[in-house]
This record gives structure tokens, C-alpha cells and sequence, in this order.
């Protein structure tokens, strides 16, 4: 027998220990000395891997403040939490609302045993995909000679990481969506989840941005670095991985597919373009340091504007 406020104090603890787990990590491998101290952008993609980021220092204290960012609103979710649903999926008289697809994909993928899933959610999304993302990452940097790069990629990755986890945390409190165990107990159903302090915080999944932010972006870097068959390894055991941290987030009553699909497309879309951003890519062909020009044209009696880049 579940008490009723052990599941609930259990969730942010364990996203508090990921997220110091990762902070540990990049911490380790952190440069120092002359190494932390290159800073400047970098030619555009060619042949040539890149080997720095622009702005180190900067995206450094980034990682930091957003790890410090995250671990504290999860020591504090219960305080933080909504006391009441703000998007309820309720109708005014309390009938249902949910709309047919979450419905539809809740009846059909809920597990009998929800907490089952829910544990199993954890272990693959702060277990299996960080240990073989980052494990396939450092073993290719070490393979191609690139050792000293690991410590650079841990902290672009970690950076990204961090960056959705807190995006994903800062919708749950925006939104206060029911979570779906608690709208199915508010329609009076049976469930059995305990209820806690994060029943409406569902919207959106902090596993499943974590999971897709840390894949995609170890193997946009893997890219970026050179190493396109250390990145088709990511792709192929990240992200199946981070799929089935979104599938057993919907088994374990925790999400909707609708939650599980935005959290997906917020931790891609930032993990493919903030390495992009720190390496400071360039199209093909764009010229380094290429800029717009706007000065005043004065020729006999007009006057105009000259524009150069």
C-alpha cells in the first residue's frame, strides 16, 4: 500500500538528482586554464571538426544558472505547485472535457500497475539515455583522438539539457494542467496513483524534454564534431530510448500524448539549435563576420540610403 504522498515527493527528487548528476558531469570534465579562456567564434562547417565554442565562459554560467535554476524549483515544487487546476479538462458543471485523442491514448496504453511504469519512466530517462548518449559521445571523442573535446561537448550538452528542463518545469506552473490520474479521480473513476502536490503539474513532461534535448543534442554535436557514425549511433539508441520515456510516462498515468508530444518537440528543437548557436555555425558560403551596413547616400539632389553586407 502506497502512502499517499510518497510518489509525489519521489518525482522531483529524482529530476533533482539528474540534474545534479549532469551538473557533476560537466563539472569534471570543465576546462580550465588556457583552454576555457579561447573565446571568439569559429569558421563555418567545412571538413575541418570544430574544436571550440564561441563564448565559453558565457555559456558556462548559463549551464550553471539553469542547473541551479532547476534543482531548486524542484527541492520546491510542492510550495511552487498550483493548489488547484488552472487547465482542468473540465467542463463548469464537472463532466469530462479531455479531448478525444488524449482519451483515446490513455484507455489504450495505461498500464494495471501505473507506478510500474512511472519507475520505469525514471530509470530509462535519467539512467539509460544519459549513460549511452554521453557514453557513445565520450568513447568517440577518445577513438578519434579528440579526447579534450569531451569536456567542451559535456557542457553543450548540459547546457541544452538544462535549458528544456527548465522550460518544461516553467510550463508545468504556467499551465497547471490536471495530470490524468487526478481528472480521471475528479470524474470518479478509480485510480491507483496517490494524489499529491503535483497533480496539476502535467503539462509538460520534464522526463521526456530531458530525454530528447540530451539525444538530440549529443548527436547535433557528434555532427558538428565530424563524427557522423558516433552521431547515427546516438540517433539509433537515443533516441528509441527517449521515445519509450514518453511511452511509459502515458503508462504510468503521469501525461498525456498531448504532453509527451510537446516535450518532444521542445527538447529536439532546442538540442538541434543551441550547438548550433555556441559553435556559432554559418550556412555554406556565408563569409566570416558578414554584417549589414546602413549609412546615408547623398547624390545632387537625392537622398537615399546605401545598404552593405
Amino acid at each position: 500500500m502506497h502512502s499517499s504522498l510518497r510518489r509525489p515527493r519521489l518525482m522531483p527528487t529524482r529530476q533533482l538528482a539528474a540534474c545534479a548528476w549532469v551538473a557533476l558531469a560537466a563539472a569534471l570534465w570543465l576546462p580550465t586554464g588556457d583552454a576555457a579562456a579561447q573565446d571568439g567564434p569559429l569558421a563555418p562547417v567545412t571538413s575541418e571538426p570544430l574544436r571550440q565554442p564561441a563564448n565559453l565562459k558565457m555559456h558556462g554560467a548559463i549551464f550553471a544558472a539553469g542547473a541551479a535554476t532547476i534543482a531548486t524549483v524542484g527541492a520546491l515544487q510542492s510550495q511552487l505547485a498550483p493548489a488547484s487546476c488552472r487547465w482542468c479538462d473540465l467542463h463548469d458543471d464537472g463532466t469530462d472535457a479531455l479531448n478525444g485523442l488524449d482519451r483515446a491514448v490513455r484507455d489504450a496504453l495505461l498500464w494495471q500497475h501505473p507506478d510500474t511504469a512511472s519507475t520505469v519512466s525514471d530509470a530509462l530517462a535519467f539512467g539509460v539515455v544519459p549513460a549511452s548518449v554521453l557514453g557513445i559521445s565520450a568513447w568517440a571523442a577518445h577513438a578519434e583522438g579528440q579526447g579534450d573535446d569531451i569536456k567542451v561537448d559535456m557542457l553543450v550538452i548540459g547546457e541544452t539539457v538544462v535549458l528544456a528542463a527548465n522550460t518544461a518545469e516553467f510550463l508545468k506552473l504556467a499551465t497547471a494542467r490536471l495530470r490524468p490520474h487526478a481528472h480521471a479521480r475528479a470524474l470518479g473513476e478509480p485510480v491507483t496513483v496517490a494524489p499529491g502536490s503535483s497533480d496539476n503539474l502535467s503539462f509538460s513532461s520534464g522526463h521526456v524534454a530531458f530525454a530528447f534535448a540530451m539525444t538530440v543534442s549529443a548527436a547535433e554535436v557528434a555532427t558538428l564534431r565530424g563524427r557522423r557514425r558516433a552521431a547515427g549511433w546516438i540517433w539509433g539508441v537515443g533516441l528509441p530510448a527517449a521515445a519509450a520515456v514518453g511511452y511509459f510516462r502515458i503508462a504510468g498515468d503521469r501525461h498525456y500524448l498531448t504532453d509527451v508530444l510537446a516535450s518532444a518537440g521542445i527538447g529536439a528543437a532546442i538540442g538541434y539549435f543551441l550547438p548550433r548557436v555556441v559553435f556559432k555555425v554559418r550556412p555554406p558560403g556565408s563569409p566570416p563576420g558578414a554584417r549589414v551596413t546602413v549609412a546615408p547616400l547623398l547624390s545632387g539632389s537625392l537622398i537615399g540610403v546605401s545598404c552593405a553586407w
